[in-house]
């Protein structure tokens, strides 16, 4: 495999982009049982806000402090 291609097979972390309460946090619910790190990323979000247990909202991508194997963008 090709350097950086690991992460789409097994990616340590996962960030969803557009999680929100008005979808009760759909793609977070569904991931619940990833085993890496889940970033949740929303602008109209306060600060580093914990809504499901361990994952915290960040407003910007770039707002994370680690790198990010993986994205989802949710979008209604």
């Amino acid at each position: 495999m090709g350097e950086g291609i690991e992460g789409i097979f097994d990616p340590e972390s996962l960030a969803v982009i557009g999680a929100s309460k008005s979808r009760d946090y759909y793609f977070l619910r569904c991931h619940e049982n990833f085993k890496g790190r889940i970033y949740a990323v929303n602008q109209n979000v306060e600060g580093k806000q914990e809504v499901i247990k361990g994952v915290k909202f960040y407003k910007s991508l770039l707002d994370i402090p680690e790198r990010i194997d993986y994205a989802i963008i949710e979008v209604p």
